[in-house]
């Protein structure tokens, strides 16, 4: 099989195989660099061939790593996505720095939550922060058998491409918690929630963005924090990703030395 038929292959430019081979063909033009000493193909009894434009190569062949780069992320987005939602669900969880971002910016101090990941293929993949009250009744209409009762809860619900679809936050009319960071316009406003009443007047807020530059980019590096963690220690996120990082550091190497050659 020639090379044409190899790079116009359609496993080339989704797999990992092929970003790796990419990589190393970049590798050995940075690292050793390779200068053609000729632009002319002599071949006896027929005409001479001319490449007058050598250089422009090297733009084909980047043009060709930033194709296979996009081909491989559209075709592996989902498992991507599906690792984002496991670090957000990661960094939400844990005892330090999610509990800190929970209390300042959703609920409060004082306030109680538990957070947990539905993705059951059933209904949309659902990260949930909820806080319960317990009043031991478990006759009360609202409540469980055992007498607890579902007070306040954000949801990040995503599509069944792991995409994040909306953020909502509802609580029970029966409980009033003034303390609550979400209670407050100017934290629902950062959030992006706008209110949704019902027939039924009932009422829940929903936001498609966050709106707040420094709450959602806060959040954007704590669960990349997390994802880097995911990275390293499970080999299918590796193996999926490392061979898009480093043709993506190459590219960006090679970008840089331009511009910088340009000056």
């Amino acid at each position: 099989m020639n090379p044409i038929d190899k790079i116009t292959e359609p496993t080339f430019t989704n797999s990992s195989k092929g970003l790796l081979t990419l990589f190393c063909i970049g590798l050995v033009h940075t690292v050793i660099g390779v200068d053609l000493t000729s632009t002319e193909i002599a071949i006896p009894w027929f005409p001479s061939i001319n490449f007058p434009n050598p250089e422009r190569i090297t733009y084909l062949y980047w043009g060709l790593v930033v194709f296979a780069m996009y081909r491989y992320t559209l075709y592996h987005l989902h498992i991507i996505r599906n690792g984002y939602c496991r670090a957000l669900m990661m960094f939400l969880n844990s005892s330090s720095l999610g509990k800190n971002f929970i209390d300042k910016n959703v609920f409060s101090d004082g306030i109680t939550h538990q957070v947990s990941f539905e993705d059951d293929g059933e209904s949309a993949p659902t990260i949930k922060i909820q806080h319960y009250t317990y009043d031991g009744d478990p006759e009360a209409p609202t409540q469980d058998d055992n007498g607890w009762d579902l007070a306040a809860s954000v949801e990040f619900v995503f599509t069944d491409e792991y995409a994040l679809e909306k953020i909502t936050f509802s609580e029970n009319p029966t409980y009033d918690f003034e303390e609550m960071a979400l209670k407050k316009p100017e934290v629902r406003e950062s959030w992006g929630l706008k209110e949704f009443i019902y027939d039924d007047h009932s009422s829940t807020f929903k936001s498609a963005k966050i709106n707040d530059f420094k709450l959602r980019y806060g959040l954007r590096f704590n669960v990349l924090r997390n994802y880097l963690k995911i990275l390293m220690s499970s080999k299918d996120e590796f193996d999926l990703l490392v061979p898009l990082l480093l043709n993506l550091t190459l590219l960006v190497l090679w970008l840089a030395g331009l511009l910088l050659n340009s000056f």
